[in-house]
């Protein structure tokens, strides 16, 4: 966002110089910096969920190799709930910038 206000400053002392000249193209940048912004924010979410969700299935793992028979097979049907919660909150996220 930094980026975004230093071309608000170019923006002001253009805009004193010459009063509301080339103003589509000022807020056009403006207003894509802004998306720029935005959509990093919605990607960091998700890159941040995506390490949980590996984070989650690699521990996981580890309990399955370290349980045994049917303690696995109860491990397994308990995985899907958990990463449901973590698509669910990356959605949630999505949705929060997006919308």
């Amino acid at each position: 966002m930094l980026l975004a206000a230093v071309w608000l400053q170019w923006w002001t002392q253009a805009n004193e110089d010459h009063p509301n000249e080339d103003i589509g193209y000022w807020l056009g940048v403006y207003v894509a910096l802004g998306m720029v912004t935005l959509l990093g924010c919605a990607f960091a979410d998700l890159y941040v969920a995506t390490i949980l969700l590996v984070c989650d299935i690699l521990t996981n793992l580890q309990r399955l190799q370290i349980g045994r028979g049917s303690q696995n097979l109860q491990e397994i049907s308990r995985c899907p709930s958990r990463y449901d919660h973590v698509v669910r909150i990356s959605i949630s996220a999505l949705k929060r910038y997006l919308g």
